[in-house]
């Protein structure tokens, strides 16, 4: 999942039949909320014995639970119909939405043999039925894109420009279809502040002058919100409060029904904003006063919340008196090093994995990323453990693409204890990644309100590992 979020490459993956597989599901589950192009090969028992249970390592056909965890799940039992399925896999997982998909390849395809192909009704037909090499010529390799209605288009070009107040929110599908230029010409163009989610952070660099971290706190000035391959749920407060909205979907699953909306762009998000600029330009929109004013208002509040956030960390820093004797620091204050050593060192450039869970409610807004798919997270799933295995394959995709910056993955206590062990993977290949670890000796305690309290003032004494809780040290 970490390798295909940083490289944009469908990846692979595989185990053995029935613990192999059995251990997948829930990674394969994680990568199917995060829509991740994941092609997974899972072992299979032999066809004889389906549902006997009285084989060895016995996964009862993989597809029957993989299938719900993925976006196609496919048993194949004999080796002519490898590359058939095969090739539809890589197609399925890379067309949006992006997913993975599931293959099990079980004992009867490891050792039938090609030429029992003509015993079977396959044989009737030519080879041609079963695969064609290069069945797109030299575009076979990438995933076939399309283009929003022109209509809808002129529609929402027109929308934007009669907009006093827009805001736009970049989610995965920003960097999924890699639109990082267009949307920065977009942005260029309307002067519309925009917010980074998940994957979608610096899909235009978060120090654009029109990026702003979070919602400003007059939200309920805004008058058209403008969702970029968002995944618009629960985190967002499925869309309430909002006014109307202009949607970019790569696809109709990313078309939400509960939002009240203006027009709909859906189509490849690179296609699509690119359509945007071509019929702004062509229409000869300007940006009006109004809009200006908006914009630089918008960037005096991104300003002063990184301020404010800054003087609240070294409020509890070292200098404060609960932590100045102590051998703890506050993770508020912790958020902001990481940001201040991230810029100094890396320019920004560092990507992060988010796996510490009350680290994750201080940090998100403090850091600062200038490269896209820099915000490698559990998605939907919330899991815990997850940072160890995704810095891996994230490390990976970035030596294999050339860049040698160190990747840092912040854990927790209860995350490094469930996956803790595969950190030698990192050691054996030496790969440049920083594990943080966050010990509250807590699992998953709680988030940083209910846990540390409006103030950050009720950090308790249960921060302070060897202390005594009902009688137990």
């Amino acid at each position: 999942e970490g390798y295909t979020q940083v490289t944009q490459k469908p990846a692979v993956a595989f185990g053995t039949v029935g613990p192999g597989a059995a251990n997948a599901f829930s990674p394969m589950q994680q990568a199917f909320l995060s829509n991740s192009p994941i092609i997974y090969l899972a072992g299979g028992a032999e066809q004889e014995h389906d549902k006997l249970y009285n084989t060895i390592q016995d996964s009862a056909d993989a597809t029957q639970w993989m299938g719900n965890v993925s976006k196609w799940a496919q048993r194949v039992l004999y080796p002519w119909s490898v590359k058939q399925f095969g090739s539809r896999a890589f197609r399925l997982a890379m067309a949006a939405p992006k997913g993975p998909v599931c293959l099990e390849l079980n004992c009867d395809c490891l050792f039938m043999k090609t030429e029992a192909r003509e015993h079977y009704w396959g044989g009737f037909f030519a080879e041609c039925a079963d695969w064609v090499p290069n069945w797109r010529q030299e575009e076979t390799p990438y995933p076939v894109t399309s283009a929003a209605d022109p209509a809808q288009i002129e529609k929402a070009a027109k929308a934007i420009f009669e907009s006093k107040a827009p805001f736009a929110i970049l989610g995965d599908y920003a960097s999924w279809d890699q639109a990082g230029p267009e949307l920065e010409e977009f942005f260029n163009l309307t002067k519309i502040p925009f917010n980074t989610r998940r994957l979608g952070r610096a899909a235009v660099s978060e120090k654009h002058p029109q990026a702003h971290r979070g919602f400003p706190r007059f939200r309920n000035e805004i008058d058209l919100m403008i969702p970029v391959g968002l995944k618009v749920g629960f985190f967002d407060g499925y869309a309430g409060g909002w006014p109307e909205a202009i949607q970019i979907a790569p696809s109709q699953d990313y078309v939400w029904t509960y939002i009240n909306t203006k027009a709909t762009c859906m189509g490849d998000t690179k296609v699509v904003i690119k359509q945007l600029n071509d019929c702004i330009k062509k229409n000869g929109y300007t940006v009006s006063a109004e809009r200006e004013a908006w914009a630089a208002k918008l960037q005096k509040s991104n300003a002063e919340g990184v301020a404010a956030r800054e003087a609240r960390a070294y409020k509890y820093g070292p200098d404060h008196p609960r932590y100045k004797d102590g051998k703890f620091m506050h993770m508020g204050y912790m958020s902001q090093v990481i940001r201040e050593v991230n810029e100094e060192l890396y320019g920004s450039a560092v990507r992060v994995a988010i796996d510490a869970y009350s680290m994750s409610d201080f940090v998100m807004p403090y850091l600062q990323f200038t490269r896209p798919a820099s915000c490698i997270t559990a998605n939907d799933q919330a899991g815990v453990g997850h940072g160890v295995g995704q810095s891996i394959g994230a490390a990976i995709g970035d030596l294999e693409n050339g860049s040698k910056i160190p990747f840092l993955a912040l854990m927790g206590d209860s995350g490094v204890f469930n996956a803790g062990l595969d950190i030698h993977v990192a050691v054996m290949y030496k790969l440049p990644i920083v594990y943080m670890v966050f010990n509250n000796g807590g699992w998953m305690p709680g988030m940083k309100f209910p846990w540390y309290g409006p103030q950050w003032d009720a950090l308790g004494d249960q921060d302070v590992y060897g202390n005594e809780w009902m009688g137990v040290m």
